[in-house]
């Protein structure tokens, strides 16, 4: 007799990274802007935006049961003073902002396209220079409620 276990496994692979514009911060002020899921410029405060180079983030997200899923968005907090927060995860033609979400239908092994905007926020002592703040996106697979 032998024993096997089944696992579920949820993969995520980045199309297209999130891109915030350059900007110039104000030296006395905490600044802000917001890349939407749409890709819009959004909520400007406190700084200068130049040029017109930025883009939301694109995710395939795909699965290999049909299990219901959990998705959580975080910042890492990897650059000192810049926050990442008020993310936006449109999925299946819906828009949450507000995380963990959970019973979310999943995606399959065709997948599902997914969007992501965020606002960033810089300290006035941000360093100059570019940055490339880190967040992560959590997917798992909740597990299916058996009734006996």
């Amino acid at each position: 007799m032998f024993n096997t276990t089944a696992k579920a496994e949820v993969t995520i692979t980045e199309i297209t990274p999130i891109q915030f514009p350059d900007s110039v911060l104000n030296p006395s002020k905490t600044a802000r802007l917001r890349v939407t899921w749409k890709g819009q410029l959004r909520n400007v405060r406190n700084t200068q935006v130049l040029g017109d180079v930025y883009n939301e983030a694109e995710f395939l997200v795909t699965s290999d049961t049909d299990n219901l899923i959990t998705v959580n968005m975080t910042d890492v907090g990897d650059v000192p003073g810049v926050t990442l927060k008020t993310f936006q995860f449109r999925y299946k033609n819906k828009t949450y902002t507000k995380f963990p979400v959970t019973g979310l239908a999943n995606p399959g092994v065709d997948g599902e396209i997914v969007q992501v905007g965020m606002r960033i926020q810089y300290t006035k002592n941000t360093s100059t220079g570019g940055i490339a703040p880190s967040y992560d996106i959590t997917i798992i697979e909740e597990e299916p409620i058996v009734v006996p």
